[in-house]
């Protein structure tokens, strides 16, 4: 069985980033793939849609100190991702 492709995007990228960090509100920022999760593994981007916003700042820390600190002191990424397609389909 063939591995179905991830969704690739720039536009859709470009569009998560315009909304500004999902921590800080800076405008910013630049569209973050989910990680530690099933669709994300070594190696492997998950598709875009699996994306929110955070500013260089926000974004730095997050793979420096990993997604399980991040999530602890900030949220679940899950939840961004969530607020993200919301705000995302509220401007079509």
């Amino acid at each position: 069985m063939q591995k179905e492709k991830p969704f690739r995007c720039k536009k859709y990228l470009k569009r998560v980033a315009e909304l500004g960090c999902a921590i800080c509100h800076s405008p910013d920022a630049v569209a973050h793939h989910v990680t530690g999760s099933k669709q994300s593994g070594m190696g492997t981007k998950p598709s875009d849609k699996l994306t929110f916003p955070l500013c260089v700042a926000h974004h730095h820390d997050f793979h420096q100190y990993g997604y399980k600190t991040f999530e602890h002191k900030f949220g679940h990424q899950a939840d961004f991702i969530r607020q993200t397609q919301e705000a995302l389909n509220e401007k079509l």
